[in-house]
């Protein structure tokens, strides 16, 4: 049969009797690192499968013939997934693809709980409850690929924590993996391998700032309210000036402006309701009606 998963199995071999030997029965014990592809049908993902002890992790382990296989496996979706003690790195296609054409492959692994009593001498990670430390042979990287690490941690998020993974480099900066802590595992995903902290932080709420009511903004209509209330008051000037003075003249341009003004402020208000713009509008329809009748009532006594 075919293997569908690594691990250890247990063999019984038997042997039928013939001409110059007896029936034989005898059971071994079978570890298998490597099985063959499983196909997941939901996501119709290959999955090339190995099992690493935690020995071969931390001196390194030779990928290049799982990595071969993926590589010439013509499925459409493919995957390779590494196992190491409670941990797992899934690779996606797209690093298959790179790390594939980089030769030898080894792939180094180790997951170090920080005990108090004996405090890590680096400086940068001092702070950190677990090290993560993940390498491939030197120069093989995957860019453009991803690989997603699943580890059972040993270690609760203490309350009013949260639990943080970040990737170290050599002058000390931390990246956040924005890694995700749920049912005892923490998973997160990377481009590229190297030192891993997980960090207990004090967990900050985020403080949220009541929403303050926006002003609304100055329309243009506006600003044209005001222009006809101006007008309003020259009309207005106009009116007056025709009652003291008597000039006729006046009279028509000022009653002629009124109406201009009356017809513009109605058009104004019918585009956007304004305050000021109604109060001009008002404003316009009592100049037109007071020149009219002071118009109507004095077109004859008045001279040119």
């Amino acid at each position: 049969n075919v293997l569908k998963e690594a691990g250890s199995y247990t063999v019984i071999v038997k042997v039928a009797e013939g001409t110059n030997y007896l029936a034989a029965e005898t059971t071994i014990d079978v570890f298998v690192k490597e099985t063959a592809p499983v196909l997941n049908d939901e996501s119709g993902t290959n999955t090339h499968g190995k099992i690493i002890s935690v020995e071969n992790a931390l001196q390194g382990t030779n990928m290049t013939e799982i990595f071969k296989n993926a590589k010439e496996d013509e499925t459409e979706s493919k995957e390779i997934s590494a196992t190491i003690d409670t941990a797992n790195i899934v690779f996606n296609e797209a690093a298959i693809e790179e790390i594939s054409t980089a030769g030898e492959v080894e792939l180094k692994f180790s997951v170090v709980y920080v005990d108090e009593s004996e405090p890590i001498e680096t400086a940068t990670l001092q702070d950190a409850e677990v090290i993560i430390t993940v390498s491939l042979s030197d120069g093989i990287t995957f860019a453009s690929g991803k690989a997603t690490i699943t580890i059972d941690l040993k270690k609760d998020v203490p309350e009013k924590k949260i639990g943080k993974v970040y990737y170290v480099d050599a002058d000390g900066n931390r990246t956040d993996m924005n890694a995700t802590f749920e049912n005892g595992k923490v998973i997160f995903t990377t481009n590229h391998f190297s030192t891993y902290a997980v960090i207990f932080e004090d967990h900050v709420p985020a403080v949220v700032e009541p929403e303050t009511e926006a002003k609304p903004a100055k329309s243009s209509n506006f600003c044209i309210g005001w222009v006809v209330f101006i007008l309003d008051c020259l009309i207005a000037i106009c009116l007056a000036l025709y009652i003291v003075l008597k000039k006729r003249l006046l009279g028509i341009i000022g009653f002629a402006a009124s109406v201009a003004v009356l017809m513009f402020g109605i058009v104004t208000i019918c585009v956007h309701l304004c305050a000021i713009t109604g109060i001009a509008l008002v404003l316009s329809f009592a100049l037109y009606t007071a020149f009219f009748a002071v118009y109507v009532l004095t077109k004859d006594k008045f001279a040119k």
